[in-house]
């Protein structure tokens, strides 16, 4: 327990534990001039003021026995699609860049983020796979003369276009 006093109040960082119910206070201010509140001693009485949570507008909401924080995310307004590609760079982000992900989420600027990745890994991988297919010789006419030819070169190439999308854009290092 760390307590520190200043005239008449105590503010207090600990954690009680009183028979029977768990009584949990952290960084609270007690103050010994008001009505006791909670009796954590037999030799002192305390009084609970305000926490900086509810000094700075907060409120909460009891559910059974337990008081919730009424916490919300800022809105965000939709900014473009969110696609295969974002989709992907969600789960990288939520699985190896948690810090980064979180921050996004509650700044409310996750969804922006995921549009601008989306819309750039679409067109680097639109462009990329008409490049490798005019450098490869994949054109309409082998379309027409060898439809088979034409879509297992087709695939390959979207298959590496895929590739460097994904290294370059959804999986880079940040």
């Amino acid at each position: 327990m760390f307590a520190v006093k200043s005239g008449t109040s105590l503010e207090i960082f600990a954690v009680f534990f009183g028979t029977g119910d768990i009584c949990k206070f952290i960084n609270r201010t007690f103050d010994f001039t008001q009505p006791p509140l909670y009796n954590i001693s037999a030799k002192e009485v305390f009084t609970m003021t305000d926490t900086l949570f509810e000094q700075l507008g907060g409120t909460y909401t009891q559910i059974g026995d337990y008081l919730l924080p009424d916490l919300s995310l800022p809105a965000e307004k939709e900014t473009g699609n969110i696609g295969v590609w974002a989709l992907r760079h969600k789960r990288y982000l939520k699985q190896h860049h948690k810090v980064l992900y979180y921050n996004l989420l509650t700044s409310g600027k996750l969804h922006s983020h995921l549009a601008d990745i989306e819309e750039q890994a679409q067109q680097l991988f639109l462009r990329l796979v008409k490049e490798l297919a005019e450098k490869e010789g994949v054109t309409e006419k082998l379309k027409a003369e060898n439809a088979m030819l034409w879509v297992r070169q087709m695939n390959n190439i979207r298959n590496r276009a895929t590739e460097i999308v994904n290294n370059e854009v959804i999986y880079r290092q940040l």
